[in-house]
């Protein structure tokens, strides 16, 4: 892969990973309009491995309390006591989401690249991302206030993200503001927890790179990718989460239904 075509994957990745447009949609159709051959899921993971780094550091100190916090309470009897923890909530959400992603895999690798399921996703989840943050906007609710049954579900939100088109914050985020959950806060936790599903889905393909099974890559091409999604992913998460102080989610909403409709138009041509 050329420099260019490297930056523009990098670049898509980490606008697309975090604002809630889905970045497999876009990664899908970047081969389509560059007229280059598709560089491959694990190109993919490895550009999402560049987005996790960058969660990582721009949320090392709310990580690092995380960690603290569970170290002086570990000790607790009582499950109420350690569920208060946020690092105990990341936990029981991953859970949750990679027994799904199991569960979705074989699915999903057959809908890969095809344009007709991710634009039905893309309009489908538009719609669901503008009336959860209406809900939102009228139902307060405190991020403590949550239960298990809500994390619970929001795991499984999560899992979803695998289908292509659906995008992984726009579901979490989705459903944490129809819980009512301020769009800032939902954004952070959406962010928190993506960590431990993109570090599981990079260790899986790097072992699969291990057996020999998947033979079509470049490491070059693989590390310049990682280290510009780094610094592409970690501008887009400051400025978004200020952008989710004062406006609503619907502009992403209209962008994801026009670029839907554009693909479905696409889908009829192929």
């Amino acid at each position: 892969m050329s420099f260019f075509e490297i930056t523009i994957y990098s670049l898509v990745q980490a606008i697309c990973e975090f604002l809630p447009i889905s970045s497999s949609a876009h990664l899908a159709i970047i081969p389509k309009v560059l007229k280059i051959n598709d560089p491959g899921i694990v190109f993919d993971l490895f550009l999402h491995f560049g987005s996790v780094l960058a969660v990582i550091m721009y949320f090392r100190k709310k990580i690092y309390k995380m960690f603290y916090d569970f170290k002086i309470l570990k000790d607790k009897t009582s499950f109420q006591s350690l569920f208060q923890l946020d690092l105990v909530k990341v936990i029981i959400v991953s859970i949750v989401s990679i027994f799904f992603i199991l569960i979705f895999k074989g699915s999903v690798e057959k809908l890969r690249g095809q344009l007709m399921p991710i634009a039905s996703s893309l309009i489908l989840f538009a719609i669901i991302l503008s009336l959860c943050d209406v809900i939102g906007q009228r139902r307060r609710n405190y991020f403590n206030g949550l239960n298990l049954k809500n994390f619970l579900f929001i795991g499984f939100a999560q899992a979803l993200a695998v289908f292509p088109g659906v995008s992984r914050s726009g579901i979490t985020i989705s459903v944490f503001r129809a819980l009512g959950i301020s769009r800032e806060q939902a954004g952070e936790f959406s962010f928190l927890i993506s960590i431990p599903i993109i570090l599981a889905g990079t260790a899986y393909k790097i072992l699969k790179i291990a057996q020999g099974e998947v033979i079509h890559f470049q490491w070059s091409s693989m590390l310049l990718g990682v280290v510009l999604t780094f610094i592409f992913s970690y501008l887009v998460i400051h400025f978004f989460l200020k952008l989710l102080k004062k406006f609503s989610l619907h502009p992403f909403s209209v962008y994801r239904i026009i670029l839907g409709v554009i693909l479905l138009i696409l889908a009829g041509r192929y």
